[in-house]
């Protein structure tokens, strides 16, 4: 799969209720939203978010999430910076 058509897909699965991915908490306090663009924790909660899911993947985790949507956590981490920043689920 092109790297392009990757990230579309990846952004896709984190589009479902804004950037989300219909998740539910897992562990600890959970996180049952992303956070604001522009907020100062944006990032951190949407990561936290994120992190989180077992939509359709094996387990909570970056990890678990990027393996599934073809990216690596590093991308996905980006694609939430860029989120934050922006407010644009690229």
């Amino acid at each position: 799969m092109r790297k392009t058509h990757r990230s579309m897909v990846g952004a896709a699965a984190l589009c479902t209720a804004g950037i989300g991915l219909g998740l539910g908490g897992v562990a600890g306090a959970s996180v049952n939203a992303p956070g604001t663009p522009g907020a100062p924790n944006c990032v951190g909660q949407t990561t936290a978010y994120v992190a989180q899911g077992n939509f359709v993947v094996p387990g909570p985790g970056i990890g678990n999430v990027a393996k599934e949507v073809g990216l690596t956590a590093h991308e996905v981490h980006q694609l939430i910076v860029f989120y934050c920043a922006t407010g644009i689920v690229p």
